[in-house]
């Protein structure tokens, strides 16, 4: 699996990942500090295919946050379906000890790059914590993971995938293997448009008589203001790194741009 991962990023990235010789580390933990950002890469095929369709060199993103003396790595997450899980139930919007979390990181081989702000940035992470007693077991955000990174008509996509495919494939999915694309991508349109059809096709047929571009609606920016409901629950929609980003606002980074 890790080779074969390897050859599609070298093939579709012309990225080279390179294995180091593995020593025994004598990092200590406790020089990580709050607000530290964890990026993260696995060769289980699930961040490969992040990397190439964003243009990403890592799969996942967390956040290391003290409290109350202990260290905690704060993250949005889910089971995978294939390889040897990382993470212990519950998922969605979680934190665990260092302890934990990074033996489940070895245990997976997973390869960590600790980011450390920079010391000029004067930042509450109290707020950040309060923030995070609010969204956490939130569900992992599949509702607008794809609106992440697509902000251009042509792009934001990896090699000769384009909008035009992907409204096929929407199809396709829907309508010859009876499966529901509703939570991981109709919310999505439907917050864009106003509406509020459980189908892809009812969602083609208001666009098509509204004169609306399908490439046009993937482009519209993502709402912090937006709610999306998941197994009859309604909250707010957070991947990996925008719970990352969400938690470092809380704390004053980005006081100068809108919500």
């Amino acid at each position: 699996m890790y080779e074969y991962n390897k050859e599609f990023i070298k093939e579709k990235m012309n990225l080279e990942i390179i294995e180091n010789k593995i020593y025994e580390s004598k990092f200590n933990y406790k020089e990580i500090r709050t607000g530290d950002i964890i990026l993260a890469n696995r060769l289980d095929g699930l961040d490969q295919l992040i990397m190439w369709g964003t243009g990403s060199h890592i799969g996942h993103t967390a956040i290391a946050s003290w409290i109350n003396g202990e260290l905690y790595i704060l993250e949005s997450t889910d089971r995978l379906s294939f390889g040897v899980p990382c993470w212990d139930p519950p998922y969605g919007i979680i934190r665990n000890k260092w302890d934990k979390w990074f033996n489940n990181i070895k245990r997976c081989n997973t390869s960590i790059s600790i980011i450390r702000l920079n010391n000029k940035f004067k930042l509450n992470f109290t707020k950040s914590n309060i923030f995070y007693e609010k969204v956490k077991g939130l569900p992992y955000g599949y509702n607008n993971f794809i609106y992440g990174w697509i902000d251009t008509i042509k792009n934001n996509y990896p090699g000769n995938f384009n909008s035009n495919l992907l409204y096929v494939i929407l199809n396709f999915i829907e309508n010859k293997l009876n499966l529901s694309v509703y939570k991981i991508f109709s919310q999505g349109l439907n917050k864009r448009l106003n509406t509020n059809f459980k189908k892809i096709k009812k969602i083609m047929i208001h666009m098509l008589n509204k004169k609306i571009r399908f490439s046009k609606l993937l482009t519209i920016s993502e709402s912090d203001k937006w709610n999306y409901t998941n197994n009859n629950n309604t909250g707010k929609s957070f991947v990996c790194d925008v719970f990352v980003l969400n938690f470092l606002r809380e704390a004053g980074l980005f006081n100068n741009l809108n919500r």
